[in-house]
C-alpha cells in the first residue's frame, strides 16, 4: 500500500530566515518543483503528496494551479 510521499526529495528543505528572529513566522519549504514532485510521486503509485507550508503558501493566490498540479478537479 502506497498512501503518500513527502516532496522534500525534490530540492531539500530549508527554513525561512525570518524564523531566526520570529518563531511565529517560521516556515519550511523545498526549492524543487512541486509539479515535478507530484508527477514523479504519482508515477510510482503513491496516492498522496505532503508539501511544506512554505510551498503551499506559493499557491495562496492561485488555488486553481495547485488543484491542477494535485490532479483534482478545479
Amino acid at each position: 500500500m502506497k498512501l503518500g510521499y513527502c516532496s522534500i526529495t525534490w530540492g531539500g528543505v530549508v527554513g525561512h530566515p525570518q524564523g531566526v528572529t520570529s518563531v511565529k513566522d517560521l516556515f519550511y519549504l523545498t526549492h524543487g518543483s512541486m509539479r515535478d514532485a507530484v508527477q514523479d510521486i504519482a508515477s510510482v503509485g503513491y496516492q498522496g503528496v505532503e508539501m511544506f507550508d512554505g510551498n503551499l503558501a506559493e499557491y495562496a493566490d492561485k488555488p486553481e494551479e495547485l488543484k491542477e498540479i494535485a490532479g483534482t478537479p478545479a
